[in-house]
């Protein structure tokens, strides 16, 4: 028989309060700032141009002018010929921190052991650069200016190889440019309606060439630009309507992006369907052929390696051709395959000759506004001709264009280190038999 006892009581104490530690005396002159107070954008834009105490902001537009505007031309013609800030106190935060990505970008590798690397000042400007791009995000800061000077930033990653900081960079910088629209009503953002609105397509167009570029550069993951209007406001699909809005070189590098982009989905992203295929992949071709003639009708031969515009579109052909030249479908394909490797064979050739002449010790400092572009289109370039070498395929004549090529890439090491990171990458795949040859 069940026995029911008594419910015991259950009694609880009282926690005892934990007590309250003596505060310490403290030497108020002592005591550091909060952090809140030290990182405001007035204390930011004081670091920066303590940075560019030994310039101004006219200087530095003239370094952008000979370095930087020949192949991404980020400001309007209004902007660039002088409406903007003259001296340091007049220039905003972000004005000062975009100046600060043009010094940046502007900074060249220094020689150490036989390799090329960024002098340790221009790597704490560099960290500088992206710590004050978090604290004015953390401080709600965004402007077109602002956004720019993040694009810059990227470049400046891109052009020296630091591929995962601009793979991240690209999609912070789009997002950042979406926000000046998203939170222009919310009093986070200066309003679009204050800002020049050429300067705000030139921003957008900016970032999807890059976008682009990068995209390209590492395989076959889309661009985060892809499938939506650039600028977002302004919905031109069709790269042939895009001079209704503007004639500037800028715009024709975007239209170069463009196609460069339409190649890359063709290439990774193919429909079920060969046949399709094979006809939007040759409508792409047909599409960069007449727009490199038109382009090329304006650009003097040996001024052929500074355009961005003609490197992007051959880099668009290079993968298209490289790709049809290996393709296994039925068919038609052995003739398209034999057409795409002679023109295959005839853009190489061109490349080869374009760089040629950068095949000395030192560049020029005219030389010094070579595309960050080209290093990718030469290092393709390379890949298919060790390539060829490897399978004993005129090897005399690809051994000299392979020379041509990696001496390019060394060469321009000394300005953009990304070419030192493609050289590398060759390296990997390129047969000891190979070497001896390219030393013979």
């Amino acid at each position: 028989m069940l026995s029911l006892q008594p419910a015991e009581l259950c009694i609880y104490e009282e926690p005892a309060a934990y007590p309250t530690p003596p505060a310490l005396a403290v030497d108020e002159a002592l005591r550091d700032p909060p952090i809140h107070e030290a990182l405001t954008p007035f204390d930011i834009k004081t670091n920066i141009i303590t940075k560019l105490s030994d310039t101004d902001p006219r200087k530095i537009m003239t370094i952008y002018s000979k370095t930087i505007h020949p192949w991404f031309s980020i400001f309007s013609q209004s902007t660039f010929c002088g409406q903007h800030a003259a001296t340091w106190d007049a220039a905003s935060v972000d004005f000062a921190l975009l100046c600060f990505a043009i010094v940046l970008l502007n900074c060249a590798p220094q020689q150490l052991q036989g390799a090329y690397t960024l002098h340790s000042t221009h790597r704490s400007m560099y960290l500088m650069s992206k710590t004050s791009v978090i604290l004015l995000e953390g401080a709600g800061w965004n402007s077109v200016d602002f956004v720019k000077a993040r694009l810059l930033i990227t470049l400046f990653e891109v052009s020296h190889g630091y591929d995962i900081a601009a793979y991240l960079s690209i999609a912070n910088t789009v997002r950042a440019a979406d926000a000046l629209v998203v939170f222009q009503q919310q009093g986070g953002s200066q309003s679009l309606a204050e800002q020049d609105l050429e300067e705000y397509r030139i921003m957008w167009w900016g970032i999807a060439i890059l976008d682009r570029y990068i995209a390209t550069e590492n395989g076959k993951w889309p661009p985060v630009t892809r499938g939506r209007p650039v600028p977002p406001d302004c919905p031109i699909a069709n790269p042939v309507h895009l001079q209704e809005h503007s004639s500037t070189a800028f715009s024709r590098l975007f239209e170069a992006s463009i196609l460069l982009d339409n190649v890359h989905t063709a290439l990774h992203q193919p429909t079920s369907q060969v046949s399709f295929n094979i006809e939007e992949v040759t409508t792409i071709v047909r599409t960069l052929t007449s727009f490199e003639t038109v382009i090329t009708q304006g650009i003097p031969e040996k001024s052929k390696l500074f355009s961005s515009c003609l490197t992007l579109s051959n880099t668009a052909l290079l993968l298209t051709f490289d790709n049809g030249s290996k393709a296994t479908c039925s068919g038609a394909s052995i003739s398209c395959n034999s057409q795409a490797t002679a023109a295959l064979d005839s853009l190489i050739d061109d490349i080869v000759e374009r760089v040629a002449g950068l095949n000395r010790g030192n560049i020029e400092p005219e030389e010094s506004s070579i595309p960050p572009f080209v290093m990718f289109l030469v290092y393709k370039a390379a890949v298919i001709t060790t390539g060829r070498l490897q399978n004993g395929i005129e090897p005399k004549a690809n051994l000299q264009r392979l020379r041509v090529l990696r001496n390019y890439l060394t060469a321009t090491a000394q300005r953009w280190l990304a070419g030192e990171r493609f050289l590398e990458l060759l390296d990997e795949d390129t047969a000891p038999r190979i070497f001896r040859a390219l030393r013979g």
